[in-house]
Order: C-alpha cells, then structure tokens, then sequence
C-alpha cells in the first residue's frame, strides 16, 4: 500500500510538471511569435510582396471617385486599401502618396536605391551607380528576389534587357548587380498581346503558383500594359486580367503575401510633394476597405520593406526619413 502511495504521488507530480511546462511553451509561442502585423516596435505585416509598376497617370485620371477610368483599379482599391483619398492629382486629404520626380528614370532608381544619386532624365543604362541599393539589403538578409520584365532579353543573364532598358527597371542601374549570381533573378514574363508564346505573364505566374517562389517579387509590364504608351483603360483592362490571378495564386491563397500596385510618376504639371498618384496594398494581410491617412512617397515603399524585413536604410533624409506604410495591414 505504502508502494503504491508513493508511486501515485509521483505520478501526480509529473503530471503537473508537464502541465506546467506545456502552458508555459505556449506562452512564449503567442508572445513572441506574432502571426501578423504591428505590435509596439515590431512590425513584420508580411511575408511575401509582390510590385507592380504602372506608368504616366496621377491619381485621378485612375480612380473613378475623382474622375479617372480605371474601373477595376477603383473596385480593387475600395475593396482592399488606397493611399489617399484625392480630389485632384495635386490635392489628396487625408494623406496620399506623391511620385518622387520627372520623368520615369529617376523615380524607378529612387525605388530601389533611395535616392536618384543625380540622374534627372531618362537614358541612363546600365549598371553605372556604384551605392547601396535594395538587392545588397535583400541577399545581406537572406530574402529571396525575382524581378520580372515583360518582353526582355537575355532573362537571368547580366545581358538582361527590357524592351524600355533601365527606364523602367531601376535594378539595372547599380554596378554591383552587375554579377552573374544576381543576374539570375532579372527575368523575362511573356506579355498577353505577345504572339511567340504563353501569354497573360505566363513565367511571372508560374512563379507564383511554385512550391518555392521568392519572397520579393517585382514587375514591369510593357509599355502597352502598363499605360505608358496608352490610355488608362489599357492599363486598366491588364491588371483587370492579371490581379485576379495574382490574388487568387497558391502563394497568395497559402501565405502572409501583399501586392502592391504603384503608379511610377503622375502629370508632369504636378511636382513633388504633389504629384500624388495611385498606390494600392491588397492579398490576404491587407485591411478591406480602408483608405490610408498617412502621407507618404517612394522613399515610404522601401521603408516599407525596410521596416518588415529589418533592413538598414539607404540614404539619410530619403528613405531613413520616410513613413513604412504599415496602417495599411492587419
């Protein structure tokens, strides 16, 4: 009897051992590993991002809510979130974000590197730029990149060339991307009105319905999708075809992934800090029908990414300065 006693009470003890150790593993689980967005100083909203540029059109030649024709443009912007609520492309309260300079070159460098390091016009190619930019910070952390261009040449060698060169793909102007390793990330995407193969961006979505797609993807569409060399209903019409796909995607239907889908530069009668133009987060980790409040600008999509991924900044007053567009995410 006195045998069993004592086994009993050891078993009881062990017993509540285990208890006590299980609720505190779980404790420290949901303290410290937060599934999504902001708490306090910490902040890591997503896992995944994917960037689309578009080309030539402010906020309100866009958004149906001030004038513009981008009817899908608008639905997907009130149904997930938008920078702004504008009332012309040079008037945007509360908040806004406004493109950096004119013309396009300066601000696709901006986007990856901070600052346009003196370059005011397009033309500037290639790999000139010798500062830190966004692909040292995203291989220094360990986060997997591919950056698409529609109908470019040479895909993932250091001959890469879109069909707009560095006027449209800032990754091309800084020297040290000028590397065979890296080069393997600078990739072609077949356009949909291209008649030599696939269409609907065929390599681009392939990626994102792999088991294993980059973290950080980026695209830039032709200068027929993308609105450069066409009205905003062609632009429109693209993204009315492509998102849907992008959305409904094994990485955004499995993971914390975000698009994001930015104008690069609105009419050049409007300058900075008034050249607002449309800026849309959406994917699983956005809010749902919010309009942001904050002001922000190119410098706030790589304080953004900064911000997520625990990057140092590029350049002091740029990007070191400006707001991450963290309200925008649950």
């Amino acid at each position: 009897m006195t045998s069993f006693r004592i086994w009993r009470t050891l078993l009881s003890l062990l017993l509540g051992l285990l208890i006590v150790v299980s609720v505190a593993a779980s404790t420290i689980v949901q303290t410290s590993l937060p599934a999504t967005g902001c708490i306090g100083t910490l902040c890591h909203p997503f896992d995944y991002i994917v960037t689309i540029l578009m080309e030539n059109k402010g906020y309100c030649q866009v958004m149906t809510t001030c004038g513009g024709s981008g009817t899908y443009e608008t639905s997907l912007a009130q149904s997930y979130a938008i920078a702004g609520n504008c009332s012309s492309n040079s008037s945007c309260l509360p908040g806004g974000y406004t493109a950096l300079f004119h013309p396009s070159e300066p601000n696709y460098i901006a986007l990856v590197g901070g600052s346009n390091f003196g370059i005011t016009d397009d033309g500037n190619c290639c790999y000139e730029i010798d500062q830190p930019n966004l692909i040292d910070r995203l291989q220094d952390r360990g986060v997997t990149w591919s950056a698409y261009a529609e109908g470019a040449t040479g895909s993932g060698t250091c001959r890469f060339m879109p069909p707009s060169k560095a006027n449209h793909f800032g990754f091309l102007e800084f020297k040290d991307n000028n590397e065979t390793q890296r080069c393997t990330h600078v990739l072609t995407t077949t356009p949909p009105t291209s008649p030599d193969g696939p269409a609907d961006d065929h390599e681009f979505l392939v990626e994102l319905n792999s088991t294993n797609p980059s973290h950080y993807i980026w695209l830039t569409p032709n200068n027929n999708d993308n609105g450069h060399g066409s009205d905003v209903i062609v632009g429109d019409a693209y993204l009315n075809n492509l998102v849907p796909k992008i959305l409904n995607s094994k990485l955004f239907l499995t993971q914390r992934a975000a698009l994001f889908i930015v104008y690069d530069e609105g009419p050049r009668s409007n300058v900075f800090p008034h050249d607002f133009i449309y800026a849309s987060w959406s994917g699983p980790v956005v809010k749902q029908n919010y309009t942001g409040v904050g002001s922000y600008s190119h410098y706030s999509y790589l304080a953004t990414l900064e911000k997520n991924w625990g990057f140092p900044c590029l350049v002091k007053n740029n990007d070191c300065n400006a707001s991450a567009m963290t309200e925008f995410f649950l």
